[in-house]
């Protein structure tokens, strides 16, 4: 038996996601992949899951324990990023997609690959660079404001990079997509400049399993810088390239990518403002009510010397 999908308004709530950089989006959509494969019985996504990983599985790449000196990354892919950063050309590829206050997204078909290359130009006023760069790169508070994933885990910490592993759990007839990464950060401490390089990585602790599409992470960045007009808020860059593999068409990955970092620069800036400012501001009042009362101390000391005298 060959199923097919349902009808669209039998899913009034369908959600597809696409993880970019350790981030998830959702994007309501009732356009679904039709199969025409014969597949064991099951629901959704999940029939001829087993097929598609093992026609799209990439070759496994370097595995632990990794030589204290092993660097993932060279510098050819730090100046791809920067190259594809400073580039709108129509003639290299680059197409204008859409804009908002804060954001200016812009796509390129990559013919050696099923899905696009989409760069993100986002701005955080009145966020300070490392702030941001922190946000994103610490893993406990990448927790309480990336709500699109249900792990996110430190796999590895090294001298020249970190392997990271994130799941998020999809709703309906989507099977749960997770991904293993390679991630570099680097700080130009001359233009405080922070890049974070990330690629596809596989672990033997963490295998792919039944009932979990393993995404794969194509060459991406992110590079946080001040912006030159204000050096206390951040401008930054992102390129996302991420092949959601399963039956997601990809013309649906493609579209959702492209909506993907306006929803991420927004989850950290409302993290921010309703979450971490808070934090300094009790944090500054604490210390300066730790200082008056010493300075109160100091006083009465310094008048009951008086009165001794």
């Amino acid at each position: 038996e060959t199923p097919t999908e349902p009808e669209a308004t039998n899913l009034p709530h369908q959600h597809s996601f696409i993880i970019t950089l350790g981030c998830v989006s959702p994007v309501s959509t009732v356009a679904h992949c039709q199969r025409t494969r014969t597949m064991s019985s099951g629901s959704g996504e999940e029939m001829g899951k087993d097929q598609t990983t093992a026609e799209a599985a990439t070759e496994a790449g370097p595995q632990p324990p990794y030589d204290e000196d092993f660097n993932p990354f060279s510098e050819k892919d730090k100046e791809k990023i920067l190259h594809e950063e400073g580039c709108k050309e129509e003639a290299e590829g680059w197409k204008f997609v859409n804009s908002s206050q804060y954001t200016e997204v812009w796509r390129k078909a990559d013919t050696s690959k099923p899905v696009h290359l989409v760069k993100g130009y986002l701005q955080f006023p009145g966020i300070p660079p490392n702030v941001v760069a922190d946000l994103i790169h610490n893993s406990e508070r990448r927790k309480e404001w990336d709500t699109f994933f249900d792990v996110i885990e430190v796999v590895e910490e090294h001298k020249n990079f970190r392997v990271m592993y994130w799941l998020s759990k999809l709703p309906l007839t989507i099977s749960d997509r997770d991904v293993v990464q390679f991630i570099r950060r680097e700080y130009d401490e001359s233009t405080n400049t922070t890049y974070f390089l990330y690629r596809n990585a596989t672990h033997p602790n963490y295998p792919e399993r039944r009932g979990i599409v393993r995404a794969e992470t194509i060459l991406s960045g992110v590079i946080v810088r001040p912006d030159p007009e204000d050096p206390g808020s951040t401008k930054l860059s992102l390129m996302l390239q991420t092949d959601m593999k399963g039956w997601i068409p990809h013309m649906i990955v493609n579209t959702i990518a492209a909506r993907s970092p306006k929803q991420w620069r927004d989850s950290l800036a409302n993290f921010y403002t309703n979450v971490y400012s808070k934090e300094l501001e009790k944090q500054r009042s604490s210390g300066d009510g730790a200082q008056g009362k010493e300075e109160d101390g100091q006083g009465q000391a310094e008048a009951g010397a008086e009165k001794q005298e």
